[in-house]
């Protein structure tokens, strides 16, 4: 089974990340696997509900990916959790959650 963490900190990287993402479910073609975008730093601001980014992460979503978000770069872009997109996974700590999810064997991917 394929599982990956895609890392998204640069918010100009996000339809990059975006494309990489949807070109792998695409080739995954239903085989089962798990997929993750981690976003932290300045890029938390595309996960905003009403942002240009919303349809994306949408039909991710619509594909099972997981998305989560570091509670850090929340603060610190004095962004309430309210105002993410539905769906959206709220984490303590972004980089901890990185180095977690390559322990269970997630390959990582920086976008």
């Amino acid at each position: 089974m394929i599982r990956v963490v895609f890392h998204l900190s640069e918010r100009d990287r996000s339809r990059a990340a975006f494309n990489n993402i949807s070109n792998l479910v695409t080739a995954m073609a239903g085989e089962p696997g798990e997929l993750v975008l981690l976003v932290n730093g300045i890029a938390v601001t595309s996960l905003l509900e009403g942002g240009e980014s919303e349809p994306e992460w949408a039909a991710l979503r619509q594909q099972d990916v997981r998305l989560l978000v570091c509670a850090n770069s929340l603060r610190g872009q004095q962004i309430a959790p309210e105002r993410l997109l539905d769906g959206v996974e709220v984490v303590s700590t972004g980089v901890l959650t990185l180095i977690e999810l390559q322990q269970q064997g997630f390959a990582y991917i920086k976008s």
